[in-house]
């Protein structure tokens, strides 16, 4: 058995005393001899242990508790540059950087990073999540940007099902999400224009069919379809010779006066109490309104009480729930705990989320969020799926949209997106089958291509490769059709480019 020599190159396992060591690692069962001074210049930690009055400072050994003989060795072995440089690789570059982490060796932690970072940009570390969630570990600004970044190729699926997805910090979770968004917005804008060149494709071969078959231009023909819309009229209850009350004067049997601004409403305990617990404390309880004939609201509107006086006396003239009153009345609702009015605004600003009456829905969404309107939030958050990333990001008051509720939006934009792009690239497949078909049977008839016997083989790669072998002029003095399936192929090549989304 031969005996390979060990010359000045190779790597030193620091077994022995060597070049005026002067301190020995004890690691596990093994000791490595090593200088006080390449430790002190590597690392703040040693330098202060051998410094300062640790029991270390004149030990000749020092133990290392918890850690691995192999891992030390190979961290030795990048601290001593004289030597054949060790690489770092997939398979050390995380617990050699967790030991430079430890004893404060920046220039291996960033080298460590770097090559994390590198093995994310070149796809070689498959799960881009969980190294964002080392990243944030050690709070690794330039590994945490790189994963964001990233990120953004994932589906929804892939990152709402991820196994550690709760353990990515909000914020780091919404820069993947809007980056989701910034990359399927590109691809449906990219890709919005695919039918219509397919359409425009398809109008400019039909004209070399002219010659053969005017049949082909009849298949072009517009079929329109009327569309009545019958107008509905919202009904309205006669109320003539109707006058709602005031509330100005004294009426059946009123017995208190509530006082807004430099207005008096002649009102009833018994109807206050039985809509406002609020009230009906104030009457029972010993509160001063207790016995007063007088009740001040201050820093309420009379126009705005008077309103929802209308609404709890109900023999009196309806007054309708509207955009312009029923913030105010449910402000006055939730004060008072008037519980049935105040579900019947969340109600109606439920319903103008969804008819988009109120345009600005994240202003809603953190309306809701203020008074804990769960039903409120939730349509919100269903419809803001509509918005832009733009209009998402730049929204005056995104800072006040809850993280979680920010993230829900996030996602379904992504959503809607996905369904964008798997719509758009089952229609233009579809429409380029039905050219490519048209085309192909032309061609055949023309004597110009060779058949396809099976069904198997009616497929739209198969016409296109039979329509490039039309070259020549044939009989009917049809162009070739070659060069307009060259560019069928690179557009169906751009649809192929579309994501396929599983739901």
């Amino acid at each position: 058995m031969s005996t390979t020599n060990i010359n000045s190159t190779t790597l030193n396992d620091f077994s022995a005393p060597w070049k005026f060591s002067d301190v020995v690692l004890v690691v596990e069962d093994q000791k490595f001899h090593v200088h006080r001074s390449t430790l002190s210049y590597w690392s703040p930690v040693f330098e202060k242990m051998f410094t300062s009055e640790f029991k270390e400072k004149n030990n000749e050994e020092i133990s290392l508790p918890g850690k691995k003989a192999s891992e030390i060795e190979q961290l030795l072995q990048i601290m001593y540059p004289s030597m054949e440089e060790k690489p770092v690789t997939k398979s050390n570059c995380y617990f050699l950087f967790e030991l430079a982490h430890e004893y404060q060796m920046a220039s291996i932690s960033q080298k460590c990073e770097a090559f994390m970072v590198s093995m994310v940009k070149a796809r070689q570390e498959d799960d881009v999540l969980a190294m964002l969630i080392y990243g944030q570990k050690y709070q690794l600004k330039s590994l945490i940007s790189t994963c964001i970044y990233e990120a953004r190729r994932l589906s929804l699926q892939e990152l709402k099902q991820h196994k550690r997805r709760d353990e990515i910090e909000p914020a780091n979770y919404a820069q993947i999400a809007e980056g989701i968004i910034q990359r399927l917005e590109a691809t449906v804008e990219r890709h919005c224009t695919v039918e219509k060149q397919i359409r425009e494709v398809k109008e400019e071969s039909l004209k070399c069919l002219q010659n053969v078959s005017k049949k082909l231009h009849q298949q072009a023909s517009n079929k329109n379809y009327a569309v009545f819309v019958s107008p509905v009229k919202n009904a309205k209850m006669a109320a003539a010779n109707v006058n709602p009350n005031d509330f100005s004067a004294p009426w059946k049997f009123s017995d208190v006066v509530l006082v807004v601004e430099d207005q008096k409403f002649h009102v009833h305990r018994s109807t206050l109490a039985y809509w406002s617990p609020v009230f009906e404390k104030m009457f029972l309880s010993d509160f001063k309104e207790k016995s007063n004939d007088e009740i001040p609201l201050p820093g309420k509107k009379a126009s705005e009480i008077k309103h929802l006086l209308h609404m709890m006396y109900p023999s009196l003239e309806v007054k309708p729930f509207t955009k312009s009153n029923c913030y105010f009345l449910f402000e006055l609702a939730h004060e008072y705990q008037i519980e049935s009015i105040a579900q019947k605004c969340e109600a109606l600003m439920v319903s103008m989320v969804k008819q988009r009456t109120e345009d600005d829905v994240l202003a809603m969404l953190i309306y809701g969020q203020k008074y804990q309107l769960k039903s409120l939030i939730s349509t919100c958050i269903s419809e803001a799926r509509r918005l832009t990333l733009k209009e998402l990001k730049q929204h005056k008051r995104r800072e006040e949209v809850e993280p979680d509720n920010y993230l829900q939006i996030a996602e379904g934009i992504i959503q809607r997106l996905e369904g964008q792009c798997e719509e758009t690239k089952r229609e233009s497949l579809k429409h380029l089958k039905n050219v490519s078909q048209t085309l192909y049977t032309h061609a055949r008839n023309k004597g110009t291509v060779s058949y396809l016997h099976s069904s198997r083989e009616q497929t739209t790669d198969n016409w296109l490769y039979r329509l490039k072998s039309d070259t020549g002029v044939s009989n009917t003095q049809c162009a070739p059709l070659n060069y307009i399936a060259s560019e069928l192929i690179a557009l169906k090549g751009r649809i192929d480019t579309l994501p396929n989304i599983a739901f």
